[in-house]
């Protein structure tokens, strides 16, 4: 048996181990790679400096003078809580009339009904001809909740108002919408 460990060969050149090569190049790909993350990096950060920078001149030129602004909403709370004890729910509900009256439509009451203390009523009306010529303002309860968002609220109370001054929707006593996407009426 030979010991190829010792066998020369005559045929290839020798070659000096890898522990005796010196390192006389080193590796570029590795260079390459690492001069490729840092000009990524430094891009990255100055266009989020600048973004920052544009972002902090944009906010001082357009902020608006802080002002006081108040909404004068009609509230009736049916178990005859204080206003500190229906802070949530009053807040909630402004923030919904608010959004509710910037689309044209106007909230007569906000009413938190006997029982329940996680939702609220927002009264509506709406003004039709009678049958002599007489306008009638019929009235809608639309049956909101403290669990969602105002902006959700809103966009649901919004779109539910407008399909019943539509006469889509036939009903007579309230408008449920305390579900999101599902409107319930009777």
């Amino acid at each position: 048996m030979k010991n190829y460990s010792t066998y020369k060969s005559t045929s290839r050149p020798e070659v000096a181990p890898r522990s005796s090569r010196g390192a006389k190049h080193p590796n570029l790909t590795l260079y390459a790679m690492v001069a490729i993350v840092t000009s990524w990096v430094v891009v990255v950060g100055g266009l989020a400096l600048l973004q920052a920078i544009r972002a902090g001149e944009e906010v001082a030129e357009v902020a608006p003078p802080p002002e006081e602004t108040s909404i004068a909403i009609n509230f009736h709370d049916e178990n005859n809580l204080g206003p500190e004890d229906n802070r949530e729910v009053i807040a909630l509900a402004a923030e919904v009339v608010q959004l509710v009256g910037e689309r044209g439509f106007r909230v007569e009451e906000v009413i938190v009904p006997r029982g329940f203390l996680r939702e609220f009523n927002l009264v509506m009306s709406r003004q039709v001809e009678g049958g002599e010529g007489e306008i009638i303002t019929q009235f809608i309860r639309l049956r909101c909740s403290t669990e969602r968002l105002a902006t959700a609220t809103a966009a649901d109370a919004i779109y539910v108002f407008d399909r019943w001054l539509d006469g889509e929707i036939e009903a007579a006593i309230y408008i449920d919408i305390r579900i999101s996407r599902r409107a319930f009426y009777q």
